[in-house]
């Protein structure tokens, strides 16, 4: 069974709107208690302390991953 990039990628997107959609209907119904914290609070994850690198770091990093995306890209079977 062929499994189609498509199929998943409107899964998530699907799953995406309908946890926003919950969040939201979840906050508006238990505005202050376990529920809001569990489920409808904001996570935003970040660096800490901040990521600061030079133009030649960066340059670097993205020829590394020029080199693992056509890897894999050869890599791939073509049916």
């Amino acid at each position: 069974m062929r499994k189609s990039y498509w199929v998943l990628l409107i899964f998530v997107l699907i799953g995406g709107l309908l946890g926003g959609v919950l969040g939201e209907i979840l906050r508006v119904m238990a505005p202050h208690g376990t529920i809001q914290t569990i489920f409808a609070t904001n996570f935003t994850p970040g660096i800490n302390p901040p990521l600061t690198i030079t133009r030649e770091q960066a340059d670097q990093g993205l020829d590394i991953l020029d080199q693992v995306f056509a890897r894999a890209a050869a890599e791939l079977p073509t049916s």
